[in-house]
């Protein structure tokens, strides 16, 4: 039976082994100073006269009457909206949606809504509900509040805004059995 060697000899070895590779090894070499340059004398530079040009007498133009600034017309509502409400919305046949404001006193004028900032929806007024304005157009999504404005017909600021929660779709199927 052969006996293993003392780890005291495997670590001389080992030292030995490492101490030969370490001597084997390429050697750097210094790279070599260069001796100091001797500086040169620069030349003085001389002036070269740059062709010189008279500027031209140029003609300024009058300044121009500027229009004060004005309101821009906006059509004034007919109705006043400020104590209007939301009174209903609902589900149409073919995936259309509606909703219906409330006012004190009866709609006049024609008026559009911008239902989810993107979907135009159609308004009027029915003739048996005068107070209310009726707005419809396509349902582009389900269980989740949108938000709406209603604008005079030509106008670019709402008389009328608030939220509305379309329900989800199994409320749709109760509704068209």
């Amino acid at each position: 039976m052969v006996k293993p060697l003392p780890p005291f000899i495997i670590a001389v070895i080992g030292l030995a082994a490492v101490l030969v590779l370490i001597g084997c090894g390429p050697r750097q070499v210094p790279t070599p100073t260069l001796p100091p340059v001797r500086p040169t004398r620069t030349p003085v530079p001389t002036s070269t006269p740059a062709p010189t040009i008279t500027p031209q007498p140029t003609e300024t133009p009058l300044p121009s009457p500027t229009p004060l600034p004005s309101n821009t017309p906006f059509p004034t509502p007919e109705v006043d909206f400020s104590k209007a409400k939301f009174y209903t919305a609902g589900f149409l046949p073919n995936w259309r949606f509606f909703i219906a404001i409330q006012a004190e006193e009866e709609m006049k004028g024609s008026y559009e809504a911008l239902v989810d900032q993107t979907v135009r929806y159609r308004c009027e007024v029915l003739a048996t509900y005068p107070k209310r304005l009726y707005c419809s157009g396509p349902l582009r999504r389900m269980n989740d509040w949108v938000d709406y404005s209603i604008f005079q017909t030509g106008a670019e600021e709402p008389v009328f805004k608030s939220r509305v929660f379309i329900p989800p779709i199994d409320t749709l199927n109760r509704y068209l059995r």
